[in-house]
């Protein structure tokens, strides 16, 4: 079961540009979907598809607080969101500040 959560989890870094199905993490798992619905609530408390997200997340967040992200949209683009407004609505939900507030304090310290 560790080595089905660290081949997801890995795979879901390597590719979270792409748009990601839960058959395509079943695949990667070798493991039914109901196996992996299973292992990824008893590790992580996400659904597959929920973890996808928190990854695409913490990328996001990651660009954005160290500047190697230029915009907002450069961030959510790169970490694998299409919808702009609704990445700001989850980033700030997850994070307690919106995208372009990171992004600008990051801005700051480097001044």
């Amino acid at each position: 079961s560790r080595q089905v959560i660290e081949r997801v989890d890995a795979w879901i870094r390597a590719h979270a540009v792409q748009s990601i199905s839960l058959d395509e993490l079943r695949a990667v798992a070798g493991v039914s979907a109901r196996t992996l619905q299973e292992a990824c609530l008893a590790h992580w408390g996400q659904t597959p598809i929920e973890l996808v997200a928190s990854r695409r997340l913490e990328i996001a967040r990651s660009l954005l607080s160290s500047g190697r992200a230029p915009t907002v949209t450069a961030a959510a683009l790169h970490s694998g969101f299409s919808h702009l407004g609704r990445f700001s609505v989850v980033y700030k939900r997850a994070f307690g500040e919106s995208p372009s507030d990171t992004l600008a304090r990051t801005a700051a310290t480097r001044s």
